[in-house]
């Protein structure tokens, strides 16, 4: 018999009192070992008693909240939180894409709780198809409003590059908008999953800009050492991250010493932390050979990253002799275990014959296991593989255009350039010039000066876009500003000609100047030609605007006066 789908309304509706009260008893109850869960986490971090009023807003809550579902509100929250109750209790089915709906209608709305819920819905999969692109939307949506939950998660979107490219100075943003709401739910998720990384991302938000630590974050400071003086190694290393992440070198020498009563006691965690500490001269006097032999002695016990820095200092020649074969074997005993720097790493020196001896076809797989893992490096170079660079392996355009697809969704300027050049010149794909300008435009928006400089053309040509000569100015300068060559000689024609721009002889004559350092015979018969047509004072005024670019492109960043500003 096919059971009836009801909506929230038409279960209000139909069911009796009794079945309601049952559904808030069960549900209520919940949300009291709830609380009680979050009072008990709490109170092993030493958190004063009075926090026990969060566990009592949990509760009160939880009958709002229910209050909201059963009138037939927008928010819903009780259905999507106590689903299976209602599966239970009452013979019906879940309706996850129902909620959905009224959540998107809430959300619309401006409706905070609903926003971040849709976000945890996309991310999860729950009741809709995963989408990481639309869950860090509608956290982001929230986040803004000052949801700091939604702003932790954001945060963790950018942290690990789900739903928008990884981009770690994003994450701390959020990651301090959350601190300032007093949220320590990241930082201490970070010691309990033992996440340096995390941790230390929290624990640079905590002390941002020079400010004390909240009172909370002494107190688990103070649960540490109580551990720690009792020999407990854990309790050390988590010690010893407390005051690494904190801004004074007496903090951080503290930091080295409690890494080395853990370290000390074989702890691989407290050995690859002081490793590093020595590696960059962190509480101590920077000295190569002291961080890799802490680096081996948790290599040893099977480190992944261990292995991998151990790798790169044998690479470099940093505290050890320059070994490439050394180096490929740490490399290859972290790659093993899935490490994806080491994959890439030891791709490269397969492509080379650094190390080991050139193989193409063994890099290809070191590349595809780090590919296959979201590592963005990976996919460009197998996308480079596959298009161009290829030696033994087959030319395959049609695989080269998937993994630029891949590394470019991610963000990746180099990508999502090879990825308009694909579909510029119809390799893999079929020719579509407006695609084209579109991974043109996304790469050339991150100061890619060769996507700058083909959107420049295709602006000038009208091809993929409209035609529009001022915008082809625009484009070919910021490329120009970057020293291209192409777009200097371009940027100098558009002026001889007054394509874009008023008529400037002088302008054309100074980036032409530019350009003939790179392209010496078309942009040297360009400036004869030029020459033939401007008197001896505007010829010095071009050399002198000439100069004045070069020197602006030296510098970093042009700031740039009008060509008319250009006095002889």
């Amino acid at each position: 018999m096919e059971t009836k789908i009801h909506t929230p309304k038409e279960l209000f509706r139909t069911l009796s009192i009794d079945w309601l009260l049952w559904a808030m008893i069960a549900g209520g109850l919940g949300l009291v070992r709830q609380a009680v869960a979050l009072l008990r986490l709490r109170s092993e971090f030493g958190i004063r008693p009075e926090s026990i009023g969060e566990g009592l807003i949990m509760v009160a809550g939880f009958v709002w909240r229910f209050a909201v579902w059963a009138a037939g509100g927008i928010g819903l929250w009780f259905l999507f939180a106590s689903g299976r109750q209602f599966d239970a209790y009452w013979g019906v089915c879940e309706d996850n894409q129902q909620v959905v709906s009224w959540y998107h209608k809430a959300a619309e709305q401006g409706d905070v709780s609903a926003q971040y819920t849709l976000g945890f819905m996309y991310a999860n999969g729950l009741g809709i198809h995963e989408d990481d692109k639309q869950s860090a939307t509608w956290y982001r949506k929230a986040a803004e409003q000052g949801h700091a939950d939604a702003q932790l998660r954001l945060g963790d979107m950018y942290l690990y590059g789900r739903g928008v490219p990884e981009d770690e100075a994003q994450a701390l943003i959020w990651y301090r908008k959350a601190a300032e709401q007093g949220h320590m739910a990241r930082y201490l998720k970070a010691v309990e999953l033992d996440d340096a990384a995390d941790a230390q991302f929290m624990w640079d938000v905590m002390y941002a800009n020079g400010e004390d630590a909240p009172e909370d974050v002494e107190q688990a400071m103070a649960w540490f050492l109580n551990a720690a003086e009792q020999g407990d190694t854990e309790a050390q290393t988590r010690l010893g991250d407390m005051y690494a992440f904190r801004s004074s070198p007496e903090d951080k020498a503290q930091a080295v010493a409690w890494y080395l009563k853990a370290a000390e006691q074989g702890d691989a965690d407290a050995q690859i932390r002081l490793g590093g500490m020595y590696h960059f001269g962190l509480g101590v006097a920077k000295d190569g050979a002291l961080a890799a032999i802490w680096y081996l002695k948790a290599a040893e016990q099977g480190d992944a990253r261990a292995q991998f820095n151990l790798g790169r200092m044998y690479d470099n020649g940093l505290g050890v002799p320059e070994d490439g074969a050394l180096a490929a074997t740490w490399y290859l005993k972290a790659a093993e275990q899935g490490d994806t720097d080491a994959q890439v790493r030891l791709g490269d020196m397969y492509v080379i014959g650094e190390g080991v001896p050139e193989d193409e076809a063994q890099a290809v797989a070191w590349f595809l296991k780090a590919a296959e893992q979201g590592d963005v490096g990976a996919q460009l170079r197998l996308g480079d593989i596959y298009a161009f660079v290829g030696k033994s392996m087959p030319k395959d355009e049609v695989q080269a255009v998937s993994w630029y697809l891949k590394a470019a969704e991610q963000g990746d300027a180099d990508a999502q350039f090879n990825l308009g050049l694909m579909y510029d010149k119809g390799l893999g794909v079929p020719e579509d010039s407006a695609l084209a300008a579109t991974w043109y435009f996304k790469a050339a928006e991150q100061g890619d000066a060769d996507s700058q400089f083909n959107l420049g053309l295709m602006y000038a040509k009208g091809r993929g876009v409209p035609k529009d000569e001022a915008q082809a100015v625009n484009w070919y300068r910021k490329a120009a500003d970057q020293d291209h060559a192409g777009a200097q000689f371009n940027l100098g024609i558009m002026y001889k000609n007054g394509r874009g721009v008023p008529k400037d002889d002088v302008g054309a004559y100074g980036w032409f100047n530019l350009a003939a350092a790179q392209y010496p015979e078309d942009a040297g018969k360009a400036l004869k030609r030029l020459r033939r047509s401007m008197d001896s004072s505007q010829i010095a005024q071009a050399q002198r605007f000439s100069l004045e670019l070069l020197a602006q492109i030296d510098a970093g960043p042009l700031i740039l006066s009008p060509w008319t500003t250009c006095n002889p």
